[in-house]
């Protein structure tokens, strides 16, 4: 059993499965998509060697069936799916709730048949398939332990204790980026975040004041770094230091730690994430 509906560039959504006016015939375009492999020959050997290899873009095409009054569903289905535009859509199983985004390829109909049928081509930029389920995790390096009411057994009670790194176990089927908030409540001087298990850093040169906020996305195609100060957002990608990891999450654990030249106790950071997949 699965659920299918769209949303345009407007935010307007139209449920596909279970609408009485349209029925759904088919969905192709769900399965993981192709990948191109380049190789090369050299003489004198077998085979060939791999030089490297792509994943293509997702064509996603939707057939549906056009139910009385045939020609005002037509009309319209046309006020959600309009050529060159943007599109994205939504698809769920009993184990998966996911969507693609996408732009309006073609769509075709037979005015002239009894039954109107329509064809919808999406061709997906981005060949993944996104949870919908947006996942957050916070992490500072100081937990609180006072909680009230208090009592004191014993001397040498903790009112804190060093958190130092955070584990995020994701279950994607590809490498996925993430959004990162860097969020000051004091001075805080060149903070950087770093993977524990690859070692690599993201590192910025600047000094950050109470209540900014600076967000970095890692997303490909996306990539960006914006201080929130002031009540006004300023592209700050000059202060990233050289060769940064743009952090991308693997399948299993993903281990992050941060520090800063000073006033890491004034820093905190959030990972926002979603999980890709390949197909459905």
């Amino acid at each position: 059993m699965f659920t299918l509906k769209a949303e345009n560039k407007r935010g307007r959504v139209i449920e596909l499965t279970g609408n009485p006016s349209y029925e759904v015939l088919s969905v192709t375009g769900l399965n993981p998509p192709n990948a191109t492999v380049n190789m090369s020959a050299v003489a004198n050997l077998d085979g060939k060697f791999f030089n490297s290899s792509k994943i293509n873009e997702r064509n996603v095409v939707i057939t549906l069936k056009i139910n009385q009054p045939v020609e005002g569903n037509r009309i319209a289905i046309y006020d959600y799916f309009q050529a060159k535009q943007y599109i994205k859509i939504y698809y769920s199983n009993d184990i998966r709730d996911v969507y693609a985004e996408g732009y309006i390829d073609t769509m075709e109909c037979d005015l002239f048949t009894e039954n109107e049928v329509m064809q919808i081509s999406i061709m997906c930029p981005n060949p993944f398939f996104k949870d919908v389920k947006e996942s957050r995790i916070d992490f500072s390096q100081v937990i609180d332990l006072l909680e009230f009411p208090l009592s004191a057994p014993k001397e040498g009670i903790a009112l804190s204790e060093l958190d130092l790194v955070n584990r995020i176990n994701i279950p994607t089927e590809h490498d996925a980026g993430i959004i990162m908030t860097l969020a000051a409540t004091g001075y805080v001087q060149s903070p950087v975040v770093y993977n524990v298990e690859t070692r690599r850093a993201f590192r910025l040169n600047l000094k950050m004041e109470p209540g900014d906020q600076i967000i970095v996305n890692t997303n490909r195609g996306e990539k960006s770094v914006l201080l929130f100060r002031s009540g006004g957002y300023t592209n700050i990608i000059n202060y990233v230091s050289s060769n940064p990891d743009w952090f991308q999450l693997e399948t299993g654990d993903n281990v992050f730690t941060y520090e800063a030249q000073s006033g890491s106790e004034h820093l905190t950071v959030s990972i926002i994430y979603r999980a890709v997949y390949e197909g459905v």
